[in-house]
């Protein structure tokens, strides 16, 4: 068993950047839940430098800035992204388990120039 990073932000970005991650089996999973600013802007520049593959960190920052749940965001599509109204539309399945649901979320600035620097 891999041991277990000491800092909450180490233990997210090892989480995004790769496949073997710890798992708290307790209570402990709840400490650090809420990452600031600062945290969130830290933990994606590791992802960024450090990731494997070109699409993870437009898909961490994607997670960061809209709250997108992990199943939201393997359902996204190119076309969810409306660069023109700055939204991005959620595909969910949380309110209705037999149809496909959608809500929409702004582009903070900072998502929308990841993404389009990914689409590019």
């Amino acid at each position: 068993m891999a041991a277990r990073p000491a800092d909450p932000l180490a233990r997210w970005a090892i989480h995004f950047a790769t496949v073997t991650v710890w798992t708290p089996r307790n209570s402990e999973m709840w400490d650090g839940l809420y990452l600031d600013a600062s945290h969130i802007a830290e933990v994606l520049e590791v992802i960024r430098s450090k990731a494997k593959e070109n699409w993870l960190y437009p898909l961490a920052a994607t997670a960061a800035h809209t709250g997108a749940r992990r199943s939201e965001l393997l359902r996204a599509r190119v076309e969810d992204f409306d660069f023109k109204n700055g939204v991005v539309v959620l595909r969910e399945k949380k309110r209705s388990r037999s149809a496909e649901t959608f809500r929409t979320v702004e582009m903070t600035p900072f998502l929308k120039r990841t993404i389009q620097e990914y689409l590019i």
